[in-house]
């Protein structure tokens, strides 16, 4: 089905949201990741190691009690972070704020039901 997408990311939660054309906008529960109440997908990345291309996301973080770590492969509050250059609180991470925000964005477009055709 054609129309739009838009996708907030946020410093602490991320949420998608899909409007057919012509009707009303809905949040999209995008599981593994996201919660089902509310839909929203918390913006955290673990990744075992620096070249994992598939981290665990969001509410699989949460879920492996893993948002309190604070080793390399945790990523959080990255958004701030973005276009610094410097880093930022990213120094001692695996992934620049940018690589962050990217993984994840890219990760919540693969998750995407298939019925959905976005147009903008």
């Amino acid at each position: 089905m054609p129309g739009t997408l838009a996708i907030d990311l946020g410093s602490t939660t991320t949420v998608v949201a899909w409007q057919e054309e012509g009707g009303e906008a809905r949040l999209l529960d995008l599981p593994p990741y996201s919660g089902s109440d509310p839909r929203v997908v918390p913006s955290l990345l673990w990744l075992n190691s620096p070249d994992q291309e598939h981290p665990l996301i969001g509410r699989q973080v949460l879920e492996g009690n893993l948002a309190g770590e604070d080793g390399p492969g945790l990523c959080r509050d990255f958004k701030r972070f973005i276009g610094l250059g410097n880093g930022g609180a990213m120094a001692g991470r695996w992934l620049s704020a940018e690589a962050a925000g990217s993984l994840l964005l890219r990760r919540l477009w693969d998750a995407l039901p298939s019925s959905l055709t976005p147009h903008r």
